[in-house]
């Protein structure tokens, strides 16, 4: 078990009522909810938050809960509600929605002419990072015309993204620890604020278990950005211990934390490949290379970002060539103090300009930079001629590539099929693949990869891979020992076969490019560990 499938595990049986045993003397849940709710009607006397139009009470019966929903004295409906929880808990536990322990906070909407140097600072995701909330020099801040006290980040608040692009980020919290004056949250961000802070440091631990996560993945919506509505967090199910068994499973989630986090560093530090699985250890081997941990740093290389910029270069000139189509958007990863950002431009105007740290698999060497797949490679798909029409397939000469042809680490000289001349002018136009080209499959079977040593056309489930910049293959060399394990790193959406990668998830794959040398060196350092590992078989 991993540190962090440990991690995981821990945080699941606390939320389960498995990791502390229940001590019969405690105050029993039901008078914590009780004193939950006088704060919630108390707020509401003050005017403070406004009084929800529905009003919902879990409680159980004959060994079963049921869920009771009210509007004023009218019971809307009062329903058996065990199908809906996802797990059991201990009799001294009780379930009650999220929104009847919180209540939400959205963001300062503002115009962005309004953007100064000075005032109430806005808050982005961007600045929620590891469960904390951290403050850049960049920050946005707008006149204190806009202050609002009730938006204003208070001390116990939980901060989430609550609109995103990134299916990973959304709903990342921060638990914030002291007061901060004059900053707000943005339009994407909710604050979650708790009617009595006594279950904070429970709480806490509820939005950090993969029980919270999932429930966000599931309910998330939107092409193109992931929205949470307000009733997706208040509707979460939450097993709500006794106050007094929540300070003891706090105490020892805070005692075991410490201990995971160190055997994560451990982990991380074994080196020892397993040499009884050939297949394992080549994939350990490979994904030490993509981290930058196979081969050694050379400070006499060429650091990555001139390479970049000479494959950037050489893309422009292409495209004003007419030899490859110019991007609507196009996109630029930078680091700055020691976080990763990714500025995307819509011409000269910037779309978005994010920190992209949650988002990246691993850490790579300074000398590295990491960059989209499309931003060093071209790449186009193949077709395949009507079955049922013969005059496509008849007298062939064309090698014509499936993925069933792709074998893994090799050059591929045979296909099984073959097209002919009619069905090269009239299907693909005569753009052929020329030998020595990248090809890799990213439908149904999404990351196979081989060379070609031989002209081909090829099926649309596979792609033909160009680097803008291949002096003596090294990068296609490159590309074909990574792309296998990159590719499964991808937005893959579920086919009727298997996966598949489209347009989008294939441009936006992030490829850890290292120095041309050093490319070079782990090429012929891993074809040196093949060699040996194929004895082993």
């Amino acid at each position: 078990m991993t540190a962090s499938e440990l991690k995981k595990s821990i945080l699941q049986m606390a939320v389960e009522g498995k990791l502390t045993e229940q001590n019969k003397n405690d105050e029993p849940a039901e008078k914590l909810l009780k004193r939950i709710k006088e704060e919630k009607e108390k707020l509401i006397k003050e005017g403070k938050i406004k009084k929800e139009k529905t009003v919902s009470e879990i409680y159980k019966r004959d060994g079963s809960y049921y869920e009771r929903v009210s509007e004023g004295k009218n019971i809307l409906k009062d329903v058996c509600i065990d199908e809906e929880l996802p797990f059991d808990i201990p009799d001294s536990w009780v379930w009650v929605r999220l929104g009847n322990l919180i209540y939400l906070v959205s963001g300062t909407s503002y115009n962005k002419n309004d953007i100064t140097n000075s005032g109430i600072r806005i808050l982005r995701g961007g600045n929620i990072q590891n469960d904390k909330l951290l403050l850049y020099d960049d920050d946005v801040f707008i006149p204190t015309s806009y202050y609002d006290e009730e938006k204003n980040i208070r001390k116990y608040d939980i901060i989430i993204v609550a609109s995103t692009g990134s299916k990973i980020v959304i709903g990342k919290p921060a638990f914030i620890e002291n007061n901060h004056n004059n900053t707000q949250i943005g339009a994407f961000l909710r604050i979650i604020r708790l009617y009595n802070i006594e279950i904070y440091n429970y709480i806490n631990i509820i939005f950090k278990s993969n029980y919270y996560r999932e429930h966000i993945r599931n309910k998330v919506v939107g092409t193109n950005i992931n929205n949470i509505k307000s009733e997706y967090i208040e509707t979460l199910l939450i097993p709500l211990p006794p106050i007094e068994e929540q300070r003891r499973i706090v105490e020892k989630i805070n005692l075991l934390m410490p201990l995971i986090n160190e055997y994560d560093e451990l982990e991380k530090s074994i080196t020892k490949l397993n040499k009884e699985f050939p297949h394992n250890i080549k994939k350990s081997v490979l994904q030490y290379a993509i981290e930058g941990k196979l081969t050694e740093q050379n400070k006499n290389d060429e650091p990555a970002e001139k390479l970049l910029k000479r494959i950037k270069e050489e893309k422009e000139k292409l495209i004003k060539e007419g030899r490859i189509k110019k991007e609507k958007t196009t996109s630029e990863i930078y680091k700055k103090d020691g976080s990763y950002y990714e500025r995307v431009l819509d011409g000269k105007n910037i779309v978005k300009d994010v920190c992209i740290d949650d988002e990246l698999p691993f850490d790579i060497p300074d000398s590295w930079v990491w960059v989209r797949f499309n931003n060093i490679v071209s790449y186009s798909m193949g077709k395949t001629p009507p079955r049922k029409e013969n005059e496509y397939w008849d007298n062939a000469t064309f090698p014509w590539v499936s993925i069933a042809d792709l074998i893994p680490d090799s050059i591929l000289y045979e296909t099984k099929e073959k097209v002919n001349k009619y069905s090269a002018e009239k299907i693909f136009k005569n753009r052929i693949s020329a030998a020595g080209t990248l090809l890799m499959s990213f439908k149904l079977t999404v990351g196979k990869v081989s060379i070609l040593g031989i002209d081909a056309f090829h099926n649309e489930a596979i792609i033909s891979i160009y680097p803008f910049i291949d002096t003596d293959k090294i990068m296609t060399n490159y590309l074909f020992l990574i792309m296998p394990l990159i590719s499964l790193s991808g937005d893959t959406k579920t086919a009727i076969k298997g996966n598949t990668l489209n347009t989008d998830s294939l441009n936006s794959l992030y490829i850890p490019l290292p120095p041309i040398e050093e490319q070079n060196r782990i090429v012929r350092k891993i074809k040196k560990f093949n060699e040996i590992i194929n004895t082993i078989k």
